[in-house]
């Protein structure tokens, strides 16, 4: 297994290998921060998927749901993670 930051500095070190491949999954457990920002997952899917692409499988997304947030945001974080799932 393989955080998702580290499979981004992976990818931008391989770059010049279009077709290159790593025969781990990449994870989401880290703070949402380091993955869901204004370019994260969520906002660049596109983006992600170039990167995801060259790994053997994905990790769905943790979005944080602590219990001292919000129930909407709860419910958006929950929706995310399940979304990521398809």
């Amino acid at each position: 297994m393989i955080s998702y930051s580290d499979a981004k500095i992976l990818c931008n070190n391989f770059k010049r290998y279009k077709n290159f491949s790593v025969d781990a999954f990449v994870h989401f457990y880290v703070d949402d921060y380091k993955f869901d920002s204004n370019n994260g997952i969520w906002a660049d899917w596109r983006k992600a998927l170039k990167i995801l692409k060259h790994f053997a499988g994905i990790i769905t997304p943790d979005f944080s749901t602590n219990s001292d947030f919000p129930e909407p945001l709860k419910i958006w974080n929950t929706y995310r993670m399940r979304a990521f799932d398809y």
